[in-house]
């Protein structure tokens, strides 16, 4: 170790900081520049996770972000150093840090994206006991209004669960009606269709109890798990480059935000109409049936239509099939040929645990 290097420390970010560390964060990845300066002061201002700067006095050269995405998952970002100071082990000395917060908050999953051919980052991660959950691409598209697809925005899992077991069976034909030259699924046909499947199975009552909520959400999270692109996505969903496990309390967060949309033909969204960027952004697709997946994603640019929104944002597994198939829906590469792979480390057991605190204590 350095002098430089004994002579570090690691503090909170400040806002006095911003500017030496945009600086050296200006140009991270070449002409593509860095995301940092969009996001530094709402990760200043985020006092639930850590946002670390490395200082050798008062001048920070290096940053790194642990953000806290429930009680059980943290996800680790903006790992960046100063070029001038490279080579001192900064990177690891940061995500020492952060691992020794994540092991004080009792996390249980930490994860992290970055670009497939960034090997620095990459050992990093391995170093420490991360290891590559996939390799994935970010699409876009433009909203599509004459899209075969009707939406419901769904607020109840138990009502959610018993159209999906009603509506299980393939629909083939949902009551609609003329548009010019074409057809199309209307909201009103849709009322109807849920109303009488709801009638026939007696349990189109009230918002159920707390106990039945829990029930249904455990029902529902089985359907969307056995899904071919949730598997694909390794049991992940993504908000952005952000990637959390698709569990029971990710659904209940979808329904009490208005972000759980059912189908027809069926299937299931969480997306986030973001306005300010106008544009849809999709977190999960679970599409239900064989070679569903391309009418599902397809699916997706009527309801930025039915939004008012003028595009569609999702990350998708980076397979040939899953590529071609966004591909046949509408969708492009945003940036073809460059995938993020996610690593992930599991801090549940004890063994795990107990390693990342001896690493944490040779780095720090």
């Amino acid at each position: 170790m350095t002098n430089d290097a004994r002579r570090i420390t690691i503090r909170r970010a400040r806002p006095s900081d911003k500017k030496v560390v945009l600086d050296f964060c200006r140009r991270t990845w070449g002409e593509w520049g860095d995301y940092v300066d969009k996001v530094w002061d709402e990760w200043v201002r985020d006092r639930s996770g850590f946002f670390a700067v490395a200082a050798l006095g008062e001048r920070p050269i290096g940053t790194a972000k642990l953000t806290l995405l429930n009680k059980r998952e943290v996800w680790f970002e903006g790992l960046r150093v100063d070029p001038s100071f490279r080579g001192m082990g900064l990177s690891h000395l940061l995500t020492g840090f952060l691992a020794r917060k994540a092991l004080k908050l009792g996390a249980e999953t930490v994860r992290y994206a970055t670009g497939a051919r960034n090997r620095a980052s990459l050992h990093i991660g391995k170093s420490w006991g991360l290891g590559p959950v996939g390799r994935y691409s970010i699409l876009s598209a433009t909203c599509d209004g004459r899209r075969r697809h009707v939406f419901e925005r769904i607020s109840d899992p138990v009502r959610a669960l018993t159209i999906i077991k009603n509506l299980a069976v393939p629909v083939e034909r949902v009551l609609v009606e003329p548009v010019g030259f074409e057809t199309r699924f209307t909201r009103t046909s849709l009322r109807r269709l849920l109303r009488d499947r709801l009638r026939s199975a007696g349990k189109g009552g009230p918002r159920g109890t707390k106990a039945e909520r829990k029930r249904a959400l455990d029902e529902i999270l089985c359907f969307v798990s056995s899904t071919p692109l949730t598997k694909a996505m390794g049991g992940l969903a993504s908000e952005g480059w952000t990637f959390f496990q698709v569990d029971t309390d990710f659904l209940a967060t979808a329904f009490d935000k208005g972000e759980f949309f059912l189908t027809v033909p069926l299937g299931i969204l969480i997306a986030s109409p973001q306005r300010r960027k106008r544009r849809l952004l999709v977190k999960l697709v679970a599409e239900f049936g064989k070679d569903a997946l391309g009418p599902s994603l397809s699916g997706t640019r009527r309801l930025a239509h039915e939004l008012d929104l003028p595009r569609v944002r999702l990350i998708v597994p980076a397979t040939r099939t899953i590529l071609a198939t966004a591909k046949g829906a509408g969708f492009k590469e945003e940036d073809k040929g460059f995938y993020h792979v996610v690593m992930q480390m599991h801090l549940g057991d004890r063994r795990t645990r107990t390693r990342v605190a001896h690493l944490v204590d040779r780095y720090l």
